[in-house]
């Protein structure tokens, strides 16, 4: 399962496989309340026994943590990476290819590091609980490749989403918020999140 979060000069995004991802500034007025708590601090966050694959990133702005059991046997190819990667001590596998994969704070892997990424999965856990209660505005079902889409504001059920050179357009004011509940299997890769008509990062 990963967490995704800040993609550059585009929205700030939060993803679970098997839970959700959002956008925007706050949530709608009939929503729950929830904090994302220490899991908030990380652009992208591998929760436990979960992959993650970075492959031929442009940038990443902010840290990437790899929690305990997670598999990540390909990290490469990142032109600029601006943050830590915060590796469990009881990772899976963690493969870096150094020459391309150099995060400005390091590679740490340590007790208090552990401790850190086991309150962020925590956390990510309890957001993921409370966020999966609000009513859906509507089900987008499977997408894949080419299918690109734009929404306004609002909760969106997906059951699985494979896209490759993909856009998600949201369109919305800068208090609208952006809530998918992804029920399957999530890879955003190449792909972006546009903001339209207003609507901000968090």
């Amino acid at each position: 399962m990963i967490m995704i979060g800040p993609i550059p000069g585009l929205a700030r995004v939060l993803a679970f496989s098997s839970g959700i991802f959002l956008a925007g500034a706050v949530l709608p007025a009939n929503a729950v309340t929830f904090d994302l708590g220490v899991a908030g601090g990380f652009t992208v966050l591998g929760l436990n026994n979960g992959d993650i694959t970075i492959n031929s990133a442009t940038s990443i702005l902010g840290d990437v943590g790899y929690s305990q059991g997670v598999t990540s046997t390909t990290n490469q190819k990142v032109d600029t990476f601006t943050g830590t990667a915060r590796v469990h001590t009881g990772v899976n596998s963690f493969v870096p290819t150094v020459a391309t994969f150099q995060p400005s704070g390091g590679i740490v892997s340590d007790p208090a590091n552990d401790t850190l990424l086991n309150q962020a999965n925590s956390d990510a856990a309890a957001a993921a609980a409370a966020i999966s209660v609000l009513t859906p505005t509507a089900n987008l079902g499977n997408l894949g490749d080419n299918d690109s889409f734009g929404v306004t504001a609002g909760v969106y059920t997906i059951g699985s989403l494979d896209f490759k050179e993909d856009t998600i357009t949201l369109t919305g004011n800068g208090n609208d918020a952006f809530i998918f509940n992804v029920s399957g299997s999530f890879d955003f890769s190449n792909s972006q999140i546009l903001l339209q008509g207003g609507a901000l990062a968090s």
